[in-house]
């Protein structure tokens, strides 16, 4: 059975251990991936080393091979990755495609793997090797780094309520939190990175906002508005601010004062 090489611990084969098998952590713990494999369908990368010199006598180098799943380079006709032990042969590849996602759980151990699907990432809680501590990032996180249990549809499945950080039951799997009522959402979308601007017109307009707050010149490349974007947002929703939006402003008018200097007025 070809086995994916992203976060859960899949069954390996016969020939095989556990952590020989491409699996999302590698040898033992939950990986820390980058979404970075290439098509299951295209063969091994190969980058074949130039000749010395032109003419059929000049001496053969061996085939460099690149890791499709975590990026390393190994030499010779090796049917798995060296480094993370991933298997190269088609299945594998197709089997690590189908457990990937914009999920990625932390580990300086092997930094270069690629994301992990929602329910990968349930499989790996359920299993043990995500605990309240992990340090995880994905769509409820905006791509952004944090604590497991302060993540929103997943800390309830390691017994926390994100938004008041009280205990709830796991068993069942809450719909809310007893405590504070806050509703619980498992994240169904899979090719989503649930990015705070997730739209061109959106970027621009955050950009165009924190020049403001950065005090730059109207009229700036990245200040002028583009009427003619279509887009499916509009100006309503784009004016409507966030608990993120507003922390990034503060982030951004504290960046600004410190730039202007002292006795330099505050951004307008």
């Amino acid at each position: 059975m070809p086995e994916p090489n992203t976060h859960p611990p899949p069954v390996p084969p016969e020939s095989e251990s556990p952590d020989a098998v491409g699996t999302a952590s590698g040898p033992s713990e939950g990986a820390d991936t980058e979404s970075s494999a290439a098509p299951a369908e295209t063969p091994v990368a190969v980058a074949a080393a130039p000749p010395d010199a032109p003419g059929a006598d000049a001496p053969k180098r061996p085939r460099i091979v690149l890791c499709p799943y975590c990026g390393h380079t190994q030499q010779g006709n090796t049917q798995k990755c060296g480094e993370c032990g991933g298997l190269f042969e088609p299945l594998s590849r197709r089997a690590t495609q189908i457990a990937m996602g914009p999920w990625s759980v932390r580990d300086k151990n092997h930094p270069f793997r690629p994301g992990c699907s929602y329910p990968v990432l349930i499989q790996m809680i359920r299993a043990g090797r995500i605990t309240p501590t992990t340090v995880l990032r994905g769509p409820t996180t905006r791509q952004f780094w944090s604590i497991a249990r302060n993540v929103p549809g997943v800390a309830h499945h390691l017994g926390y309520c994100h938004a008041c950080g009280k205990h709830v039951s796991t068993d069942p799997v809450p719909t809310h939190c007893p405590h504070c009522s806050v509703p619980f959402h498992d994240v169904k979308t899979r090719n989503e990175l649930g990015l705070q601007f997730p739209t061109r017109r959106a970027a621009e307009s955050a950009q165009r906002s924190l020049n403001r707050l950065l005090g730059n010149a109207p009229g700036s490349g990245n200040d002028t508005d583009d009427g003619n974007a279509d887009s499916p947002e509009t100006s309503e929703d784009l004016a409507t601010p966030t608990p993120a939006d507003e922390s990034d402003e503060a982030l951004a008018a504290a960046a600004a004062s410190a730039s202007d200097g002292p006795g330099a007025d505050p951004p307008g």
